[in-house]
């Protein structure tokens, strides 16, 4: 999405390592490389186009759409596993779960409410901040990628000495 029209326009990425790379056509040679340092990923409510989410970097925001939900968050997954520096292919979803990795969703505030990591006060219903849909930390945009990766729910600590291992190798966890 351009930031001066608010109009979508259709790319073309691709994720290597910890870049992500993208084009205005899908036989294209020549990519755009973002560089994946101080990633912050949120998922963004639109009212014309759902299964849309931002990536922020530290020189970088896009706004994006997905076809599906399920692409849209095959791509969270991957994007925040190349921001940890795990292989994709190797994560699997519990992991994904454990990471400890906060899920971020654009949000307002309508009454008074602070950041989670400046303490200074999130804006109303005009300014958008972030919130984990899991431990629902708040915290401003620009605080999201000072966020340590501690999860309150997500990560293994939380489930501690709790955890067992089935016949099978498969991992059993109480419901938190």
């Amino acid at each position: 999405q351009t930031s001066s029209f608010q109009r979508w326009r259709r790319r073309y990425f691709k994720l290597k390592g910890r870049k992500l790379y993208y084009s205005k056509d899908a036989k294209s040679d020549v990519f755009e490389e973002i560089e994946l340092r101080d990633l912050t990923i949120a998922e963004l409510s639109n009212k014309n186009l759902h299964n849309c989410f931002q990536v922020t970097t530290a020189y970088r925001k896009l706004s994006l759409a997905a076809e599906s939900r399920r692409e849209m968050e095959e791509w969270l997954t991957a994007l925040k596993a190349a921001a940890a520096n795990t292989y994709y292919e190797g994560m699997d979803q519990v992991h994904a779960l454990l990471s400890g990795q906060h899920n971020w969703y654009q949000t307002s505030h309508a009454r008074p409410a602070y950041c989670n990591i400046c303490r200074e006060a999130l804006g109303g219903v005009t300014s958008h901040g972030y919130s984990c849909e899991v431990c629902k930390f708040k915290c401003h945009k620009k605080c999201a990628p000072k966020t340590l990766n501690n999860c309150k729910w997500t990560t293994l600590a939380s489930v501690g000495k709790d955890i067992i291992e089935e016949d099978d190798g498969n991992l059993a966890m109480p419901h938190q």
